[in-house]
């Protein structure tokens, strides 16, 4: 690019070849401009990386891709796509999802006129039997966030500077999941301010009915959480935060996995023996996570 982009979109991708190209096209009719969008395969078995490849030869001046070296989950991959980003600002996204043509360039106008270090729009909510609109309030900040017990952790509605994320050395845990959870309580921590567009410009697709992680990679929430409580220890919060920090404790140590254990395999049958053999494992790691402690 001629011009340094105003965004970078980074994409973790690991066999998605056939949602890929969807979001691709979303992608390239973003109205902001310029724009680049990085691809970041993490090793993916099926043709995601050359899917990936090809869009880059096609549109050279607005797409990279990285093959990862090794596996770096989602939360990895991610952090590659911030070290490797050249754009004032980092967008996110999953690669079985869509957005709006508008959805970057009202972000990205929301953060540059409030000043603000992260911007966050609504999004839509797609499953097979339903489509619902979920939007933030008009005016946010750190600390209403980290009190609303409804806040979506996810990274692909937000909008973040770049620069203020490698300032505070905020990056993901690399983890099969919770890893943006992890990454959202750091950035709140750090108390930025922060836009709001109340507008459903993402449009999140669930795939299937149950909790999608199995009970093994539960262990991986844990050693997340473990992420957010050595990060605070070397870089202290600038807002009351250890009642955001039990409660995602709470959410995402205990309350999800019992009703991955209780609702989604024992009640509906889904993963129910590969869950129970796993669950004394994860029992152990929960046990011990918590003698540690639940204070900062």
């Amino acid at each position: 690019m001629n011009t340094e982009p105003l965004v970078s979109v980074i994409v973790p991708v690991y066999n998605a070849a056939s949602t890929l190209p969807k979001l691709a096209d979303a992608l390239l009719k973003q109205s902001l401009s310029p724009l680049e969008i990085i691809f970041v395969d993490d090793q993916s078995s099926d043709n995601s990386l050359l899917c990936c490849q090809h869009y880059a030869k096609q549109h050279p001046e607005r797409i990279r891709v990285i093959a990862m070296a090794h596996k770096g989950y989602a939360g990895g991959c991610r952090n590659v796509g911030i070290q490797a980003a050249r754009g004032l600002y980092v967008g996110f996204a999953d690669a079985d999802d869509s957005l709006k043509a508008e959805m970057f360039a009202c972000l990205y106008a929301a953060a540059e006129k409030e000043h603000a270090e992260m911007a966050v729009c609504g999004f839509q909510q797609k499953q097979a039997r339903y489509t619902r609109d979920i939007l933030p309030a008009a005016t946010l900040n750190a600390a209403s966030l980290a009190a609303d017990k409804r806040f979506s952790a996810a990274l692909w509605n937000k909008l973040l500077r770049r620069d203020w994320l490698l300032d505070h050395d905020i990056f993901c845990p690399a983890v099969r999941c919770a890893e943006d959870a992890a990454f959202m309580l750091k950035v709140l921590s750090q108390n930025p301010r922060i836009a709001s567009v109340p507008l459903p410009l993402y449009e999140y697709s669930i795939h299937g009915a149950g909790l999608s992680a199995p009970m093994q990679a539960r262990c991986d929430v844990l050693a997340a959480l473990d992420d957010v409580r050595a990060y605070i220890a070397s870089h202290p919060p600038r807002l009351p935060f250890g009642a955001l920090y039990r409660h995602a404790v709470v959410m995402h140590a205990l309350y999800h996995p019992f009703c991955l254990l209780v609702i989604d395999s024992l009640w509906h049958g889904r993963r129910r023996w590969q869950n129970l053999r796993e669950s004394p494992r994860y029992l152990w790691h929960a046990v011990r996570f918590l003698l540690r402690g639940l204070r900062l």
